[in-house]
């Protein structure tokens, strides 16, 4: 959630343990597609 850019969203997976590296590469990525859609 973002309030600043009035921006939310979810992203979720079934992946153990947590901090899963390629599942954390697939966030960023998708966090980077969400503001680039914006800027654009």
């Amino acid at each position: 959630m973002d309030h600043t850019d009035g921006v939310g969203g979810m992203f979720a997976t079934q992946v153990l343990p947590y901090f899963h590296p390629p599942a954390y590469d697939l966030f960023c990525q998708f966090e980077t597609a969400v503001y680039d859609h914006l800027s654009a």
